[in-house]
């Protein structure tokens, strides 16, 4: 075993332990090479590589973790979401709206949130023409904005969070995609408005961006319309 400690006279010494006696010397890495047997050599020389290759290969598994560079890693950097009381299929009736709130987390500021329905981008002014968007005469997947007029409609809607339930009483749907975040933030939390025209399984799916444009992992919630 080799360990170092600091002495008062702030000289390192070093202590290594044979089948012998301790022996303890200066710290004078030739001297102490050139004192030793040159097979303890190869065994001290091949102990230590093998303790520094193991050191960096369990750190490197590690998530998130490089010991090659100060930086996060790439997982680590992008955004992360989550839907706020997550679950696995929500049944809502024809044409009743329906209030899912999603939680999203940057690493940097997040500038837009990708909506898409069945693997299908949300049709909006964005994505006007493009032939695979999805169609909103099956559902409308609409997102709370401050300052847009309140629909009568939705005044009996359950918010899932605090915040939507505050966006309600002072804004109104909109369907945009990508939504825009602004002012800059590292946090979002985002307000949707669901209302299925037509029976059937749907999931809604986002992504979050961030300003460096490094999109985080998609969060998908079904929606059972029937």
């Amino acid at each position: 075993m080799i360990y170092t400690t600091l002495l008062p006279n702030k000289h390192i010494w070093l202590k290594y332990v044979t089948n012998s006696d301790p022996l303890w010397m200066a710290n004078d890495s030739r001297y102490f090479f050139e004192k030793l047997p040159l097979h303890k050599r190869s065994t001290l020389i091949l102990f230590l590589t093998l303790s520094l290759a193991l050191f960096t290969t369990a750190c490197q598994s590690l998530p998130g973790f490089n010991i090659f560079s100060g930086e996060p890693g790439s997982d680590e950097a992008r955004p992360v979401s989550n839907f706020v009381d997550p679950r696995q299929s929500i049944q809502v009736g024809v044409g009743e709206p329906l209030a899912i709130a999603s939680y999203h987390r940057g690493y940097t500021k997040l500038s837009a949130l990708q909506i898409s329905v069945n693997g299908q981008p949300v049709r909006s002014e964005a994505t006007a023409g493009q032939p695979t968007t999805f169609p909103d005469t099956l559902a409308a997947a609409q997102v709370l904005v401050w300052g847009q007029p309140a629909q009568a409609s939705l005044e009996q809607v359950s918010f899932p969070s605090p915040t939507c339930q505050y966006l309600g009483q002072a804004g109104g749907p909109v369907q945009a995609n990508p939504l825009p975040l602004a002012p800059p933030s590292s946090v979002w939390t985002v307000c949707h408005i669901w209302t299925g025209h037509i029976p059937g399984t749907y999931d809604l799916s986002l992504v979050a961006v961030d300003d460096a444009q490094r999109p985080g992992e998609p969060i998908v919630q079904r929606i059972e319309v029937r």
